[in-house]
């Protein structure tokens, strides 16, 4: 069986039963096609969602079933991240790079190409308590592709490292170009790629947070600017994503706090940091003060400072040791059947 990607005129229909604010989308029809290039541009779109244990979660959800006995409890407050180079591929395995529709959520320009999800605003439920949201949310990628039919997609997590030294060096935080305005460890020091930031609720009661930053590590040199003096950062950190037999039509890429936080213990040993997400990139030491309370604490460090990167990275498919990618070894990011 082959399904055609056909531009649809009210694609209002298919937006309005996935969410999100694209004006464009796509609808697919069973035939007989072969799955080669069409010559012409269609329409497509990658809905996102988060989920956990199989459940939607929103900013008003209580998600239960975390740490090492199952009795940890998180609320979601802020989670973005970065999609990049996303490559479609047809069901005869002709590839092509998603040609991204100009809007505030995505950019493109000669070094790649860049969209942002926000799964979160500042104002519902547990989100009203972010100190680092956004108002604004978006849970879909649009663009156009001359294939008649896709079979799969390959994306990568984060912001494209010739980007990040574009962006970094031609901008600054007041007139660099939205979605690349935020998430940034600092301006000009390199982008966090993948930003969840949440409270945390044990079963005594006791009250923590969480935070899980993904990024870019020692991008910076000599020069104060990411980038400035090399191609590459030290440790790129970009999670690479394969997902085939995928249909955009009917499926929706999932987001899986259960599988992002496997293996790790929600115990978090107290540093002398009086803001643990402002931790300074520049160092992987940090002062403990010997006592722990409910919490997740990675910022792309090592497992020495940080141990639950070990877990978490793992999870990514990322490697802690040198930040390579391995999108085999993925299992945040899937995809279901939704629609």
């Amino acid at each position: 069986m082959r399904f055609q990607i056909t531009s649809i005129v009210s694609a209002a229909l298919l937006l309005t039963a996935c969410g999100g604010g694209s004006s464009s989308s796509t609808t697919i029809v069973d035939n007989n096609n072969s799955g080669s290039n069409t010559g012409s541009s269609q329409s497509i779109t990658l809905n996102f969602t988060p989920k956990s244990f199989g459940e939607n979660i929103d900013c008003s959800s209580v998600i239960t079933g975390f740490g090492l006995d199952g009795q940890d409890t998180v609320q979601m407050q802020d989670l973005r991240f970065y999609v990049s180079d996303v490559v479609v591929t047809s069901s005869n395995g002709q590839s092509e790079s998603l040609a991204l529709v100009s809007n505030e959520f995505q950019y493109a320009d000669e070094t790649g190409s860049v969209s942002l999800i926000d799964f979160t605003d500042v104002v519902t439920g547990y989100c009203a308590q972010s100190s680092s949201g956004t108002a604004r949310t978006n849970s879909q990628i649009t663009g156009t592709t001359t294939l008649s039919d896709v079979a799969q997609v390959d994306f990568t997590i984060g912001v494209p490292q010739a980007m990040m030294k574009e962006i970094t060096a031609s901008y600054t935080t007041e007139d660099a170009p939205t979605p690349l305005n935020e998430m940034f460890w600092s301006w000009a020091s390199g982008y966090r790629h993948f930003v969840f930031n949440f409270g945390v609720l044990n079963a005594a009661s006791d009250e923590g947070s969480g935070a899980v930053h993904i990024g870019s590590r020692n991008c910076v040199d000599a020069a104060a600017t990411a980038l400035a003096d090399k191609e590459s950062c030290e440790f790129v950190n970009n999670p690479q994503i394969s997902l085939s037999n995928f249909n955009p039509s009917t499926d929706v890429i999932t987001v899986n706090l259960d599988a992002l936080f496997n293996g790790v213990s929600f115990v978090q040993e107290v540093s002398s940091e009086s803001d643990h997400m402002s931790m300074d990139m520049s160092s992987d030491e940090m002062s403990m003060t010997g006592t722990t309370r409910p919490g997740v604490s990675c910022h792309s460090a090592p497992a020495e400072s940080q141990p639950d990167c070990a877990p978490i990275f793992n999870n990514f498919g990322l490697s802690l040791s040198d930040g390579t990618a391995n999108a085999a070894n993925n299992s945040v990011f899937q995809f279901e059947t939704a629609y």
